[in-house]
């Protein structure tokens, strides 16, 4: 579908511009005697960086990956196909106008953004909803979870209207905690379900196993981003305790589920690169569990403070190191195969397994720094260069498999 191709294209453009480099600018800002911001000011930089990673970057990447794949695990035609150009369009303009609106410090134009991106998630909902709802269900049980995630879009980009509007630090915490948690954690356990078992030859979740995480899972999800909505006007420490502690135990289910266990004996072999793939991502998600909804639940029930070096490199684990990880993993597994190519470089694929994981272990200089290390400060300026380098590898990657349009492997 040569409209899903818009998706893709315009995702990897916003996250080599205002996405990896601006947030590789905007670090070592932070991080080194240096102004690298040209006096735009580091608040703002930080917050168009995450707008373009979720609304631009995480946003349109999955909506046109699922435009390529939900018809396909389904085995049923796209449904709504009028919906997809403008869904395309109100979340391109949705993000840009939210970048526009961080960078000039326009509270009008990051609600209206806002607004364009949940118009743009409700008809991608409903494109999905209709594909999901078409032919009987899948043994993986995989659409409540994408159904979640597009619920999950739509709230988020709701939160980010309010937040916008009332000028509210702590609604737009509930922003990334709703992205990262709710929408982007909703769809890669779905796809997970489907697509991990299958390339790693694990044994596949029970629809009942499944059924139960995905309920439990939901609960803390929403109970996590309740409580940090609330923050914004009172203080409920006994909510957000047990939110980050339900939260934490159901994620750490799905990682031991996809990511810790061995193969099936006899299953298919796996590919090494996918596997290490898959296996770093959910370790990272591991960590991001253990040091951001883990951490701060602990911090709450010690009555001690939770530092927010924690939450910061917890939010980047999770964004870059499982997020953006499992993005180009099945990107580069399953879009050249449904082009009809090959992938290009098979060592590009390699060094990009260490690039992502190279730039998160950087991030997390951080942790020490947050236990009494600071000469360590200065190096984590190195993790925006090492990740905006595997950006870049991925992109080349991507598009010179698809230029190439050579025969696929089945």
């Amino acid at each position: 579908m040569a409209t899903a191709r818009w998706y893709l294209i315009a995702s990897l453009l916003i996250a080599l511009t205002f996405g990896a480099t601006l947030g590789a600018l905007a670090l070592a800002t932070r991080t080194l005697p240096l102004d690298l911001l040209a006096g735009l000011g580091l608040e703002r930089a930080r917050l168009a960086h995450g707008y373009a990673q979720i609304f631009g970057f995480a946003a349109l990447f999955v909506m046109g990956v699922a435009l390529h794949v939900v018809p396909r695990f389904k085995g049923v035609p796209l449904a709504s196909g009028a919906l997809v150009l403008p869904t395309f369009w109100l979340q391109l303009a949705g993000a840009a106008a939210c970048i526009a609106g961080a960078l000039a410090d326009s509270a009008l134009l990051r609600s209206a953004g806002a607004a364009s991106a949940t118009a743009g998630a409700c008809c991608f909902g409903l494109v999905v909803h209709r594909t999901l709802a078409a032919g009987p269900a899948t043994e993986q049980h995989l659409e409540p979870h994408l159904r979640a995630g597009c619920l999950w879009l739509v709230a988020t980009a709701l939160l980010a209207v309010a937040a916008a509007a009332a000028s509210s630090p702590a609604l737009q915490a509930a922003v990334w905690e709703a992205a990262i948690w709710g929408f982007a954690a909703s769809w890669i356990f779905g796809m997970s379900l489907r697509i991990v078992p299958a390339h790693l030859g694990l044994q596949p979740m029970r629809a009942r196993d499944a059924d139960r995480l995905f309920l439990a899972y939901q609960t803390a999800a929403i109970l996590w981003v309740l409580a940090a909505v609330g923050e914004a006007w009172t203080a409920l420490p006994g909510s957000r305790f047990l939110a980050g502690a339900a939260l934490a135990a159901a994620g750490l289910a799905f990682a031991l589920r996809f990511g810790m266990l061995p193969r099936r004996p006899g299953g298919p072999p796996a590919e090494a690169a996918f596997q290490a793939f898959v296996v770093s991502a959910y370790g990272w998600l591991v960590a991001a569990l253990c040091l951001g909804p883990g951490a701060a639940s602990a911090a709450l029930l010690l009555g001690q403070p939770y530092d927010s070096l924690l939450g910061d490199f917890a939010r980047h684990a999770f964004a870059l190191g499982f997020l953006t990880q499992m993005i180009m993993a099945v990107a580069l597994r399953v879009v050249p195969l449904f082009a009809g190519a090959r992938l290009w470089s098979e060592r590009l694929r390699a060094a990009l397994v260490l690039l992502l994981n190279g730039a998160v272990a950087l991030r997390g200089l951080q942790v020490l720094v947050a236990l009494g290390a600071d000469a360590a400060w200065p190096w984590i300026a190195l993790s925006g260069v090492v990740g905006l380098a595997a950006f870049l590898a991925f992109t080349l990657n991507l598009v010179m498999s698809l230029r190439q349009r050579a025969p696929a492997v089945a």
